[in-house]
């Protein structure tokens, strides 16, 4: 194997860590969120960073957007605030 695809085997698998990582800490943060949500966004999608709530919109493709314009380059966790889930 050759020093730039060893490289970039290691970034692919770094990249897939960082991403798993940051998954497992912002559905964390969503499931302990989850009882207060559904009081207040429930059916609604939320918008999750670093743990804390930063947008919510009914339209999960207008707050997908909106986040991207808002926090570029930055780990959002969106998800759907509906009992049970997930």
């Amino acid at each position: 194997m050759k020093t730039h695809e060893r490289n970039a085997a290691t970034v692919t698998q770094e990249w897939g860590e960082s991403v798993r990582d940051n998954v497992q800490r912002e559905l964390a943060a969503f499931r302990q969120m989850l009882p207060n949500l559904l009081l207040t966004h429930n059916g609604e999608f939320v918008a999750l960073s670093d743990g804390k709530l930063i947008d919510q919109d009914k339209d999960e493709f207008a707050l997908a957007e909106r986040v991207s314009h808002k926090f570029p380059g930055k780990f959002v966790f969106i998800q759907e605030v509906v009992k049970g889930n997930p």
